[in-house]
């Protein structure tokens, strides 16, 4: 079983029965570094889904592996597979599961990152919504990948730098525990993936991220949001000097770290600027 069906595999039992012609994914369509399709499913639920390379190859509507499913959004397997206890939970207007498994022989490849993003007339946006995007790579619990939400009805967008399987919740966590998760997650991920990056590289993103965690202890979220641009900056640089890996493809025997990095460093800003705004 492929990894990236894992989660799937063991939350099928919440899956809510839909037909081929009930849940589809419509007018797929590939320009560029960008797919774009519309999502239909029972009970008027429906969305348009936009996903953006910085870099493809190999990207159609084989390679991608776009597909949607209705999910029970009490389910006990579902439920354990989501953060923060009861303060997350999946809006009872859109229980949906957007999964992108590209094929393992399909071709696709990319550099840096792919933006996500779901548009949808279910859910409704205001100043103070804390609906947000999740995502589950590779049989993980959910965790937030937000980096931007906006109206029209309700508009988020994401960021990664491999295949996840992505759900909208609604999450209650109070801002100063979303920025302190997001500082462990990049904190660890960095060191998780060390020694696959150029040792100056390293240290400097390093000493990045810990001048932007003592700016944030010391109340100034706009400092820290500038020290994790200038991370997320010098992150790219040095994917393009060859000093980080950057790739992912289908066959997942690479590990894109620039792009994980940046995503990570994304969802961290937009965190910062949540508290910057003053939201609680």
């Amino acid at each position: 079983m492929p990894t990236i069906h894992k989660f799937l595999f063991a939350i099928c039992l919440s899956v809510i029965p839909v037909s081929a012609t009930q849940a589809s994914v419509d007018a797929l369509t590939i320009e560029g570094n960008e797919a774009s399709a519309s999502i239909h499913l029972p009970g008027g639920i429906g969305a348009e889904v936009a996903i953006r390379f910085e870099s493809a190859v190999g990207l159609s509507a084989d390679s991608l592996g776009l597909s949607v499913q209705l999910i029970d959004p009490l389910s006990p397997a579902l439920l354990a597979a989501l953060p923060g206890g009861t303060q997350v939970s999946v809006p009872s207007a859109f229980p949906v599961l957007v999964t992108i498994a590209a094929p393992a022989d399909g071709g696709l490849a990319f550099e840096g990152l792919v933006e996500i993003e779901l548009y949808t007339r279910n859910l409704h946006y205001s100043s103070d919504s804390r609906l947000r995007l999740f995502s589950s790579s590779n049989g993980q619990p959910f965790r937030d990948v937000t980096d931007a939400v906006s109206g029209g009805s309700y508009r988020v967008r994401g960021t990664s730098g491999q295949w996840s399987d992505f759900l909208i919740l609604d999450d209650d966590t109070p801002v100063q525990d979303l920025v302190q998760n997001n500082f462990t997650r990049l904190n660890e991920l960095l060191s998780a993936h060390s020694a696959s990056i150029a040792p100056a590289v390293a240290n400097e993103l390093d000493l990045l991220v810990a001048s932007a965690y003592a700016f944030w202890q010391t109340g100034d979220p706009g400092a820290a949001i500038e020290q994790i641009r200038l991370f997320g900056a010098a992150v790219r640089a040095a994917a393009d000097a060859d000093q980080l890996p950057d790739v992912w493809r289908s066959a997942r025997d690479l590990d894109n770290v620039a792009g994980m990095l940046r995503a990570d460093a994304r969802v961290l800003r937009f965190s910062l600027g949540l508290a910057l705004t003053g939201t609680p």
